[in-house]
């Protein structure tokens, strides 16, 4: 876990798993989930597979910042490149710096007002075929789906504390 300000490490694995696998499946050199409360805030809570520290600097730049904003703002996936075509945005020149080559960033949309962004980078110069963008955004689905479930859990732990601590005040037996 590189970085994670509010998950609980355990409850991470799993998702931990599925990134893993997609990173295994697309052959990313990196991949991160992002997660915040709503489209307009900044996004800094973040999980991340395989992040060294030059590359945590190059992702606090507002450039990158932008780009995830631009990704929930269009709601689709947003190809990266180098060089970018007419269906592609430019790579930040901090991650071609550190020889990224290219990437996919993927909209989640999370229940009831949390969004976020699946972003995966490549060092090898390759196409991202329409089977590669289609399991990203499966794979997206099914972590919006597990990341609801997991605050949902989080949330009724949370509340069986409070009415335990409660119950223990009033010296209800």
């Amino acid at each position: 876990l590189a970085q994670s300000s509010t998950a609980d490490a355990a409850a991470l694995e799993p998702v931990e798993v599925v990134l893993n696998q997609v990173q295994h499946l697309l052959g990313a050199a990196t991949v991160l989930l992002y997660r915040g409360e709503a489209s307009n805030t900044p996004i800094h809570d973040y999980i991340a597979l395989d992040c060294p520290p030059t590359l945590r600097a190059a992702l606090e730049s507002p450039t990158w910042g932008a780009l995830l904003h631009y990704t929930l703002a269009v709601d689709h996936v947003v190809l990266l490149q180098q060089d970018p075509g007419p269906e592609a945005a430019t790579l930040p020149p901090a991650l071609v710096a550190l020889g990224y080559t290219g990437g996919l960033l993927c909209p989640i949309r999370l229940a009831p007002d949390g969004v976020g962004v699946l972003a995966c980078l490549a060092m090898a110069t390759r196409p991202w075929r329409e089977d590669s963008v289609a399991l990203v955004q499966t794979v997206t689905e099914i972590l919006a789906l597990a990341l609801h479930t997991q605050q949902r859990y989080h949330t009724s732990q949370q509340t069986a504390a409070q009415q335990a601590q409660r119950v223990a005040q009033l010296g209800i037996q």
